[in-house]
């Protein structure tokens, strides 16, 4: 993830939603105390945070922290090869390993690799966006660039007894479309209707912040990165969102035929 900047001028106005129950005053005094190195603790939930500018020398380019789910257990896979294939390393590779242990994850990550398989890191993406400073800076709007579209090949549910921060703003976008457009949706990822949600342009400061998600859907394998656009003090920028320098994967998880239980090392399928 990058960021960029030019000396454009523009408007730095914009709207700005009721202040909700987390931008009450004694928390904006801790946040405005502890400064932009709050980030990195609000959006890491068993997730890396991904920072960008936080040792830029320009104080009025805003922090982004992107969070990917690369979670391999109870989670989908995309496979690139068999699915027995992909089985059978697993149970090769989980052999003699305590499948309830701290060594389970790290293990499930090498056959993933080893096998080719894809996680589904562009179906949900937390964005948290603030601030270095008071000083207000306008966000006027996130765009998408699809890097590349695929068939969609077997997927494979990984795991066993899988179970199901501030407010966010959420964001989906049809990746199916000739032209796909990130559009603010009034309901979750979970589905639960969003009461008047509100749309581009936002507002971020030191003690302000913001949590986009975004939701690629995709009837195929997507692959694909976005890009915020921002104003503060009458210059622009922009700053690239992506999964540690390469696109985020969307596919339909719901497509499900095949399941590896971690705990009996068995492969099933779907009939």
């Amino acid at each position: 993830m990058s960021s960029t900047g030019n000396s454009d001028s523009g408007d730095s106005g914009g709207t700005s939603a009721r202040a909700p129950w987390w931008r009450g005053p004694a928390l904006l005094a801790a946040l405005a105390a502890i400064g932009v190195a709050v980030v990195t603790g609000w959006v890491q939930r068993g997730e890396e945070a991904v920072v960008s500018a936080m040792s830029e020398d320009d104080p009025n380019r805003p922090v982004v922290a992107v969070g990917a789910n690369d979670e391999v257990f109870c989670s989908t896979w995309l496979l690139h090869k068999d699915p027995s294939f992909v089985g059978q390393n697993l149970r090769n590779d989980l052999r003699g390993v305590d499948v309830f242990g701290k060594e389970l994850r790290p293990v499930l990550e090498r056959t993933k690799d080893s096998t080719g398989s894809q996680l589904p890191t562009g179906n949900r993406v937390d964005v948290t966006i603030v601030g270095k400073r008071e000083q207000v800076v306008v966000l006027e709007g996130i765009e998408l660039s699809v890097a590349k579209k695929s068939s969609l090949g077997d997927l494979m549910g990984v795991g066993d007894q899988c179970g199901g921060g501030f407010p966010a703003r959420f964001f989906e976008v049809d990746l199916d479309v000739p032209n796909p457009e990130f559009k603010v949706s009034d309901v979750d990822d979970n589905g639960k209707s969003i009461s008047e949600p509100i749309d581009f342009p936002y507002q971020v400061s030191s003690s302000e912040p913001e949590k986009f998600i975004l939701m690629g859907k995709a009837k195929r394998a997507v692959e694909w990165t976005a890009t915020l656009r921002w104003v503060a003090d009458g210059k622009s920028g922009k700053t690239e969102i992506d999964d540690h320098g390469k696109p985020f994967v969307s596919f339909p998880e719901a497509d499900v035929r095949y399941h590896f239980n971690t705990s009996t090392k068995e492969l099933s399928i779907d009939q």
